[in-house]
């Protein structure tokens, strides 16, 4: 009997062993290298070198093709609502956050700086909240004094649609709306080479390269 319990007990352990602890893993994230939509079809457009050198010297995670994304209009902060559309023709950083989220917290004066530096240029940001109110993230907003545009995706169906899976989340988008590339978790868009490289992909992009 003795020896029967121990096998018990052994083959138990190993069981439990097996099973991931509860509250230990992290959520698991999509791959950054797959596009957040369904694989481009052979007629879309492939990624140019001198595009994928750009969002490369930016930090961002070049997509091998163009990924397209449905046009999409949002309750906004400022103004009653924002469209990509109100941006067609320009380079757009689209970027995912929430008040709670520390990485976007650190991130956001960075963002600011990008901002003010490309200022007068076929360039936008849009800030897009996740899953909280009008009230919560205008105060973030209005604490630290950001004045980039801010979306509102209160249901999260603008974040599913780009797939995100985690916070902060940015998508850089050319002036046709098509996904080029992505940054997944905190970056310093604030520095002299990331601001470089954006006034440099902005130009290519207006020449129509």
């Amino acid at each position: 009997m003795k020896r029967l319990g121990l096998v018990v007990t052994v083959l138990f352990f190993l069981v439990v062993s097996s099973l991931p602890a509860r509250g230990s893993s992290e959520p698991e994230l999509d791959s950054p290298a797959a596009p957040p939509a369904a694989a481009p079809a052979e007629d879309e457009l492939a990624v140019g070198e001198q595009v994928t050198d750009l969002l490369e010297r930016l930090g961002v995670l070049p997509f091998s093709s163009e990924v397209p994304i449905d046009s999409f209009v949002r309750p906004a902060l400022a103004v009653e609502t924002r469209s990509l559309d109100d941006y067609a023709g320009s380079i757009v950083l689209v970027n995912f956050w929430a008040s709670w989220c520390a990485p976007c917290r650190e991130e956001m004066p960075s963002m600011q700086t990008l901002h003010d530096s490309m200022e007068g240029t076929e360039f936008a940001m849009l800030a897009v909240n996740v899953l909280e109110s009008r009230e919560v993230a205008a105060a973030f907003i209005d604490e630290f004094g950001f004045t980039f545009p801010v979306m509102l995706d209160r249901d999260g169906s603008l974040s599913r649609a780009f797939g995100v899976r985690g916070f902060p989340s940015s998508y850089i988008l050319n002036g046709d709306g098509n996904i080029l590339g992505m940054k997944l978790g905190f970056h310093d868009w604030g520095t002299d080479e990331v601001i470089t490289a954006m006034q440099e992909l902005v130009a290519l992009e207006s020449a129509g390269e």
